[in-house]
Order: C-alpha cells, then structure tokens, then sequence
C-alpha cells in the first residue's frame, strides 16, 4: 500500500513538472526566441492573449483604443499578442508587406469567432475567398441593388410614417433603433425573401438588438475560446435561457435563416423566387457556378446569416452617427434641409434614387461643402 500511494504521488509531480515546463518552455520562446521577440511592446501582451481578452471583454471592446495608446508608446510596429503584430504605418505595409504579395491568404486566428469558416468573411485561403467572393459581389453590384429600389422605399416609407406618428407626442423615439429596424428589414427581405417586420414593432425590437450587441461580445469569448461555440450551438434551449437568455432570440433567428435555406436546397431546380420575380441572395447563390460543395445548406446559412447581419448593424448605426452630426451641426442641416426642399419639394414622395444621387452636398461633391 506504501508503495502503491508513493508511486502515485510521483505520478502526481510528474504531470507537475511537465507542464511547469511547457509553460516555462513556452514563455522563453514567445519572449525571447520567436520570430515576433524582436518587436516592441508589453511583456504580458507578448506572453499571453488574456492581456487582449482583458481589455475586450472585461473593458468592452476597449483593446483598439490600447493598441493606440501602445503605438504612442513603442511606436508604428507593436505586438499586441503571442501570434501578431499591429502596423501603424501605411507606406510600410504597401512597400514590404503587400508590394510582393500577389496573394495572401487570412489569418486563421481571426476568423474563429462564430464557427462559421465557411462563410466567405471567415474564409482563410485567399483562392477560395475569391470563389465565394464572385457571386456575393455580383449580387450586391448596382444593377441588381437597383432592381430592389422599390422594395427600400417602401421600407423607407414605412419608417417616415412611424416617426410621423410620434408628432404631436411627449414620447421620444430613438432613431438608433428606428434605423437598424429599417435596414434589418430591408436585408432580410433583400436577402431571404422574408423581412423581420421589426418597423411595424412599436417599441423598435431593443430585445433584438441586445441579442445582436450579445452576439458581438460573445464573439470576444469565441476568438479565445472556439471551442464554446459549437458547445453553445450544442446546448438545450432551456439551458442557454438560463445562462444567457437574450442570445435565445438571436439564436432562434440563425436557425430560421438555416430552415428557409434548407428549404431551398431541397428544390432541385433552384428557381423559387420572390412573388414579385426578385432573386434573394440565396436563391443566386444556389444558382450561380459554385461548385456544388459549395452549395450545402450549412455553408449558405453561415452566408445568410453573416449578411443580414453586416447589412443591417453597419447601415443603421451609420445612419445613427449621420444624424447626431446633422443635429450637432445646425449649419450643415440647414444647408442639406434647403438642398432637399429645392430638388424635391413634395414631403409626401420618396424620391428615386437617379434624383437623389445628383444632389451634391447630400452625396459628398467636395465642391459643394
């Protein structure tokens, strides 16, 4: 019995001992002998990705503004992990790192953030990005975007009669959600064929844009930890509801994207289209010349859903920043306000976007500012 308790107390300090050495191992080569020791910056920064993840998840999102803070320090190439390095130098990332690079290929580091490598923002070979690339492209080129012209303005019609509706009240709106309400439906529509509907909620769907807040901080988690997504995919309803109930929502919306293109790749042909003859991405996806393993209900559900979700955030909360700098600046309101009363002197009609384009304050012709 002595002997048996003193072989596994060996044991013990034998698993010890290995992994006090991988670990000091590990921090000599990152901070003395890897190919990135030679760079200036933290130590901790150079040692362990936890310096990065502290600042984007217990600080919010707040590591870029130290990535600025650490080039004001060590100057324009600072590491800011174990694995890269942050430029701040334009003329040297053209002349030494893409003057000789034809092609070069993502860095896998960055793309694990959602499980979805697959979707063509998350895709690592730079031969495949282009694949993929190809057909997103055509579909968003402005000839398609234009034949949707009609559905956005309905769209936009619908938002002007809702903040319509809060004249003549003590009730504020906030146009930040006002705004992703408009774009998510019009992505989804454009996109899926089916809008979320979110501008005919009455409070603008703030449950919904917290689930979208959460999904952004939880891909913080998932870049460190990717082996938390598919658990999360994995977990039952009731249990992500007890952990964290706002991604149930957003989740519930993932796998509606997932249902409506497994419904489509079931149809041999391919051709459903909108009632009123418009292809949605999916449909021009599935029918375009991709290879056929590139086709397959999960790889165009993590594109849908990338989409929609890049096509909405970014749109709304740029036309958010847009409008507190007009309300900041009561001389540029003023001068786009008198701009827009004299091309287009009716309130009530939404102008055609050949109209709107040739106004130049409103599109930015620098000899108007």
């Amino acid at each position: 019995m002595a002997s048996l308790g003193t072989s596994s107390t060996l044991g013990v300090w034998a698993v010890v001992v290995s992994c006090l050495t991988l670990l000091i191992t590990g921090a000599t080569y990152r901070l003395y002998l890897g190919p990135l020791a030679k760079f200036p910056g933290p130590r901790l920064a150079a040692l362990t990705s936890w310096y990065e993840f502290y600042y984007n998840y217990f600080e919010r999102g707040r590591f870029t503004w130290k990535i600025k803070e650490l080039h004001a320090h060590y100057g324009p190439i600072v590491r800011i992990n174990p694995h890269e390095l942050s430029i701040d130098d334009p003329d040297f990332l053209l002349d030494e790192v893409f003057a000789f690079k034809s092609k070069l290929d993502r860095y896998e580091g960055a793309t694990k953030h959602f499980a979805m490598s697959d979707a063509t923002v998350f895709t690592v070979s730079h031969d495949l990005h282009k694949l993929r690339r190809g057909p997103l492209a055509s579909f968003f080129s402005r000839s398609m975007v234009s034949q949707s012209e009609d559905l956005i303005r309905n769209k936009v019609g619908k938002l002007c009669s809702r903040i319509t509706g809060f004249q003549g009240t003590e009730q504020p709106i906030d146009l930040s959600l006002a705004f992703r309400c408009l774009t998510t439906d019009v992505v989804t529509q454009h996109v899926l064929s089916k809008s979320y509907g979110l501008l005919s909620t009455p409070d603008f769907s703030p449950a919904w844009f917290e689930a979208v807040r959460e999904s952004g901080e939880f891909a913080v988690v998932g870049k460190h930890f990717p082996w938390l997504v598919p658990l999360m995919k994995d977990l039952p309803r009731w249990l992500i509801r007890r952990l964290n109930p706002k991604m149930v929502r957003y989740m519930a919306k993932s796998e509606a994207i997932q249902e409506q293109v497994a419904g489509l790749v079931d149809e041999e042909s391919g051709t459903k289209k909108l009632q009123d003859g418009r292809e949605t991405l999916l449909h021009h996806l599935y029918r375009s010349d991709l290879p056929p393993s590139e086709k397959t209900a999960s790889r165009l559900s993590h594109e849908g859903i990338v989409v929609v979700g890049a096509g909405s955030e970014t749109a709304g909360i740029a036309m958010s920043f847009s409008t507190f700098h007009l309300l900041d600046n009561p001389d540029k309101l003023s001068k786009l306000r008198n701009e827009l009363v004299r091309a287009l002197p009716d309130p009530e009609v939404i102008p055609e976007w050949k109209e709107v384009e040739k106004l130049p304050y409103l599109v930015g012709d620098s000899m108007s500012s």
